[in-house]
């Protein structure tokens, strides 16, 4: 009995020397908490880090919901601008009369090896703007 309580001492011995920083650190928060006895119990603790968790998910909730309302708004403006653009572009279409489509049809046989020339003359013929990348 004695030799298996020495083996086993001198296996927690060498678990010891291989692992004490682990247990300085263990023990010194241990010792810093008996020294200087905190006043705050853990139930306060405890009790602050519940709080500090629940507001840093209301702040993860309200940045969602912004970000959800910033989507809604961009998505609603592209919407609307996208309408207006197919709103005038029927108005546009509308004015172009028959005299008109067939001189654009007479550029585009006259032009079709310049792409570019066609989008000018058009563009001049219909006054329509041409904007480049």
């Amino acid at each position: 009995m004695f030799l298996n309580i020495s083996t086993w001492f001198k296996k927690f011995l060498a678990w010891c020397k291989k692992n004490w920083q682990l247990l300085v650190g263990i023990s010194i928060p241990l010792i810093l908490s008996v020294v200087f006895k905190r006043k705050q119990s853990n139930s306060e603790i405890i009790q602050r880090v519940k709080d500090d968790y629940q507001k840093e998910i209301n702040v993860i909730n309200e940045a969602r919901t912004t970000e959800i309302a910033a989507k809604e708004e961009a998505l609603k403006k592209h919407r609307d601008r996208l309408e207006e653009i197919e709103k005038e572009y029927q108005e546009k279409f509308a004015e172009l009369g028959s005299k008109k489509k067939k001189k654009i049809e007479v550029l585009l046989k006259n032009y079709d090896k310049d792409p570019e020339e066609i989008t000018r003359k058009i563009s001049e013929l219909t006054g329509f703007k041409v904007f480049k990348k």
